[in-house]
């Protein structure tokens, strides 16, 4: 075999320096550093003795298939080293921290449906006598921080592969997905190289949207969270629920099985992903970590397994995720025989490339592929399968029963190590942690003072980015795909509302047999109680994610739980205390709801290292995932008011619960309690209501969550469009709440508000017999949210629309008008270029505005693209300006109220032939775009110079000096008199110029038609409005730029930030 060296190692062992063995740990730690290995100074030093031990140096291969294998993302390390943890003056050793709480806490529970528990792909339950259900929860935070698209088009096809890979495979009936970014309008600093968080945002959404919309699995449930502390690292968790036969959960691998890969090929993209996933980011992460996507390969794999399952033509299969090969055909061989054993002859893997190593085919994470155990007289059979789904696959070798792992490419062999070293041979090195509880000091006196502010409040709250509607989120996602979605994401009357849980009936996959039996699926997360309480917030969140199953009609007593630990540095104490604390939570939680831990993730070292070397932690995030039995979907719930007249109840006790709350983040309080669950009792309410729901006794059931009884009061009521009134004085609450805002705006945890028909209240309450409850209020026809204060007056009265709309208006994508006409050829890019850059485009002829059809206020941008608008035989863009007259004073006052407005090449004619272009007092034209100086057509690529200092919104961010191609016979630039260019100049409204390549005037062809003062663009004073010859629509990928295959360019254009400005602009 070929030595690994310490400087530029090799497969083929070219370099002529020292030796592994005989390596410094200075010489270790800096190849650590340059392969992005991830490894510790004691893991590097336990390889280094591990082959001194056999008297041989270790190969490149080796030493890379070690480091994934031992990474934090598939070993998990922190969670099962040692940890002294500290409490106070209480110190503990926690051996095994996921042992010790979340599978502790599962084993104890012993629910005969867990079918498979911390051992497969995925975490399985029964779903039936003869179904199961699959649910994995996966994190690909890392990827989506460098490359937000693809990071998370891979991060869903993953976690598909995850479940494909549970059992013998499981069939995907849903995806989930839960963001946590920084505030989209965040206007703060950002390192080179940081994304901003609206790009990261709409980039993610598109990238899940994409891939599970090409597969056909419907993503209907979810949520979104910000924190301006998640601006360098953006968390995506992407989830994927499956069903399969439960004669095909167990698998098994025996020695001669054959190894067969199946999917996509071998290339070089994701390398070293999983090291990358388990290090923390700073400005030298590599986009190639992140893998490429393509979603209909999985669909035809997808379609190939499942046939080739139900013929029994394998006997195991998993996915190729991290690690690549090296995991997959690692991990199913440490299951064959006693001792386990593989031979892989890696050179039989399709590539995508020849420009790859061998060591890099070995550990490369490209999508797309699985690998199965395949008895050998299966091998025909299964090949015909996969051929016919149009599916590659290779052989690989032999599962062995040797107990070691022997890979080699083309007879030279270039891994031969021991199963044992590489499972279990780890160093289990011992962390330090500390907790130290931040000191409360709750309000005196109540908060009577405050409630003349409570209807300013509500609507705060509303209208707070984590309450906010996620619509324009949910509609891009194809959430009905298969046919089995009955309760949506989007509920009441309109539908587009908000709601607790999904609903999925699986008939298409079950058929009959199933009868009318579904499950829900939903989730829990509050990062703001974690700042204060990791522990609280742990029960919060599985007491959320618990609740809301039961509110749409779920059997929570068969309830499973999926835990997503995202955390910042895990040597650091203090973090590593908290991520202790928050287990101990999710463990208590576990074990007072009855409900079972099944599948979980840790995503650790969620740190930006910026150029100090400071690093920059997230907040502690838990997410929990719950699945759950609808035994009878036609008895689902939504959370709407359906209609006037109806009793409303309130279950559970209101205390002063408001530490993290929005009523602090409102009125600038601090020091509140933080909610704070007591698991054993909250479970008598949580199944009681799930029962009486189940049994019919509810109409409508919402969980009081962030803003409390006021947002969910509003909630309810503004979905359904009916009315509802509120009466304080007969809320349940404890000792020491005596005023309206702590009852209103209290997060105390474990309430339900439920919507009763006056026919079956005896019967509810019967039902609800022990639980803390009283009817708090009735529905009204009147569609307002009456809220009646202790003293029995009127507190507030909001209408609903008002409340609605405040719900909506946070996280609407703006709505862009691209208005054509007859002639007009650009408007689709334009479009296409606005929806990229995060708006909702729509094209909308002239006609419309003119016969009054469409509004023009009714949109956040107005974009006139380019293109011959009737074919330009009167002069370019004069017919289409004279149309526009007619809509002139809507149009002004449209640029006065500060909308965005541009109007592209002979849009730029059309705005300066109607006199908007350049501003004057009068709106008279001073200015024209005419002839070319060449006397024809120009289309080539020009250099602009960007005058930074006109306050344009359009340019904000840009260099000064940009590329853009033109396309136009008349664009030449000319004014009415010398006092018009003046104005021009006195008001900085010349936005671009012609320039050459040192940046200076030039003539032809710089300056392609002759303008005067080598004007390209011109604004207006006040920055929202731009005119300019040249086409940034058609400059939006790297690929547009006629130099890419000779230049490494930014994967966006500069055009695409121009239309980004504009729909930033428009959000705000």
């Amino acid at each position: 075999m070929s030595a690994l060296k310490t400087e530029e190692p090799s497969v083929n062992g070219s370099s002529n320096t020292a030796p592994w063995s005989a390596a410094t740990g200075r010489d270790l730690t800096e190849l650590n550093a340059r392969h992005g290995w991830s490894l510790d100074a004691g893991e590097l030093a336990a390889v280094q003795a591990h082959f001194k031990g056999l008297k041989r140096e270790p190969t490149l291969a080796e030493v890379e298939t070690i480091a994934q294998t031992w990474s934090e993302h598939c070993k998990h390390k922190t969670f099962t080293s040692p940890i002294r943890y500290k409490e106070g003056k209480s110190v503990k050793l926690v051996k095994n921290l996921l042992q010790e709480t979340i599978v502790l806490a599962t084993q104890k529970l012993k629910k005969p449906w867990c079918l498979s528990v911390f051992e497969d792909n995925a975490g399985i339950v029964a779903f039936d006598k003869t179904w199961a259900l699959a649910y994995k929860a996966e994190t690909h935070n890392h990827p989506c921080a460098v490359e937000p698209y693809g990071g998370a088009e891979t991060g869903v096809g993953g976690v598909v592969r995850d479940v494909l890979g549970a059992g013998l495979g499981a069939k995907p009936v849903l995806n989930t997905d839960v963001f946590c970014f920084a505030p989209p309008t965040y206007d703060g600093p950002l390192p080179a190289g940081t994304l901003h968080p609206k790009r990261t945002m709409t980039s993610v959404v598109a990238g899940v949207r994409d891939y599970g919309n090409r597969m056909g699995i419907p993503t209907a449930a979810g949520g979104v969270w910000f924190d301006e502390a998640y601006k360098f690292n953006p968390l995506v968790f992407v989830g994927t629920v499956g069903l399969i036969p439960r004669a095909l959960v167990a698998k098994s691998v025996k020695p001669g099985d054959l190894i067969v890969a199946a999917g996509g090929r071998t290339g070089r993209d994701g390398l070293h992903g999983a090291t990358f996933s388990s290090a923390a980011l700073d400005d030298s992460s590599s986009v190639s970590a992140v893998q490429i996507g393509h979603a209909i390969m999985e669909k035809k794999l997808l379609d190939a397994l499942l046939r080739a399952r139900d013929k029994g033509l394998y006997r195991g299969v998993t996915d190729c995720g991290a690690g690549g090969f090296s995991s997959a055909v690692g991990e199913m061989a440490e299951k064959s025989g006693k001792k386990g054993g593989a031979k892989v002859r890696l050179e039989a893997a399709p590539l995508k490339t020849t420009e790859i190593q061998p060591w890099e085919v070995w550990v490369s994470e490209s999508q797309e592929r699985m690998v199965f155990a395949v008895p050998k007289e299966k091998l025909a059979a299964f090949a015909e399968t996969f051929a016919a789904e149009g599916v590659e696959h290779c052989v690989l070798g032999e599962f062995t029963d040797s107990g070691r792992l022997e890979v080699s490419w083309h007879g030279n062999v270039m891994v031969e190590l021991d199963l044992h070293f590489l499972h279990k041979g780890v160093p289990r090195r011992e962390r330090q942690a500390v907790w130290e509880a931040p000191k409360t000091s709750p309000r005196k006196g109540g908060r009577g003072s405050e409630k003349s502010r409570a209807g300013e409040a509500l609507r705060f709250c509303l209208s707070n980015l984590n309450v906010c509607s996620r619509e324009w989120i949910i509609r891009q996602y194809d959430h009905e795909v298969q046919g089995g979605t009955v309760v949506k994401p989007l509920q009441g009357l309109h539908h587009d509302g908000p709601g607790d849980a999904c609903v999925i009936w699986p008939q298409a996959v079950v058929g009959e047999s199933g009868g009318w039996r579904g499950f829900s699926v939903s989730h829990g997360m509050n990062p703001s109680y974690g700042k204060l309480d990791p522990y609280a917030m742990a029960l919060a969140a599985v007491d959320e994610a618990l609740s809301n199953l039961a509110c749409v009609g779920a059997d929570v007593s068969q309830a499973a739980l999926l835990d997503n630990f995202c955390w910042g540095d895990p040597e650091d104490p203090k973090t590593l205390g908290a991520l202790v604390r928050c287990a101990m939570g999710c463990r208590d939680a576990a074990l007072g709801f009855s409900a079972p831990f099944i599948s979980g993730k840790d995503s650790l070292n969620n740190t930006y290292a910026d150029a100090k070397g400071v690093k920059h932690s997230i907040p502690g995030t838990l997410l929990i995932s719950a699945v759950a039995p609808v035994p009878d979907v036609r008895q689902a719930v939504t959370m709407d008011f359906k209609t006037a007249n109806n009793p409303v109840y309130l279950v559970g006790w209101t205390s002063d619960e408001t530490g993290g709350s929005l009523w602090e983040a409102f009125s600038g309080e601090t020091g509140g309690a933080v909610p704070l669950v007591e698991p054993r009792s909250a479970k008598d309410s949580l199944w009681a209501v799930s029962a009486a729901v189940r049994g019919g006794l509810v109409m409508s059931a919402h969980d009081l969550r962030e803003g409390g009884l006021a947002v969910a009061a509003a909630e309810m009521a503004f979905s359904g469009e009916v009315g509802v009134r509120l009466d304080l004085e007969r809320v349940p609450r404890t000792k020491g709440v005596t005023d309206a805002v702590t009852i209103l705006f209290s997060e105390s945890p474990s309430r339900f508000l439920l919507e009763v028909s006056p026919e079956k209240e005896k019967a509810f309450l019967k039902a609800m017999k022990g639980v803390p409850l009283a009817r708090v209020g009735q529905t009204i026809a009147n569609p307002v949210l009456r809220v009646v204060d202790l003293n029995s007056l009127t507190l507030m009265e909001e209408r609903l629309h008002e409340l609605k709309a405040a719900w909506q208006r946070p996280l609407e994508k703006p709505r862009v008008l691209v208005l054509r006409t007859a002639g007009t050829n650009c408007d689709l890019e334009t479009a296409s270029a606005f929806k990229m850059a995060g708006g909702d485009p729509e094209l909308v002829h002239v006609r419309e505005l003119v016969t009054g059809r469409t509004k023009l206020f009714d949109y956040g941008i107005v974009a006139i693209p380019g293109g011959f608008s009737y074919g330009d035989d009167v002069g370019a863009g004069r017919i289409f300006a004279n149309e526009i007259r007619g809509q002139l004073r809507e149009l002004k006052g449209f640029i006065r109220s500060g909308r965005p407005v541009i109007g592209i090449c002979n849009g730029f004619q059309v705005l300066v032939k109607a006199g908007i272009l350049p501003q004057t007092p009068a709106g008279e034209q001073v200015a024209s775009l005419t002839f070319n100086d060449s006397a024809r057509f120009e289309a080539r690529w020009v250099r602009l110079r960007i005058n930074l200092q006109s306050g344009s919104l359009f340019v904000k961010g840009l260099p000064e000096m940009i590329e853009l191609p033109v396309a136009h016979g008349e664009g030449k630039f000319v004014v009415k008199s010398p006092k018009v260019l003046e104005m021009l100049k006195k008001t900085r409204s010349i936005l671009m110029q012609y320039v050459n390549e040192e940046g200076k005037f030039a003539g032809y062809p710089y300056n392609p038609n002759g303008s005067l003062f080598n004007i390209a663009a011109v604004t207006n004073p006040e920055g929202n409005c731009l005119g300019l010859m040249p086409h940034p629509e058609r400059y939006v990928t790297r690929w547009h730029h006629p130099n890419w295959t000779r230049q490494t360019f930014c994967k966006e254009g500069v055009g695409l930030e121009l239309f980004r400005n504009a729909v930033n602009h428009a959000l705000n």
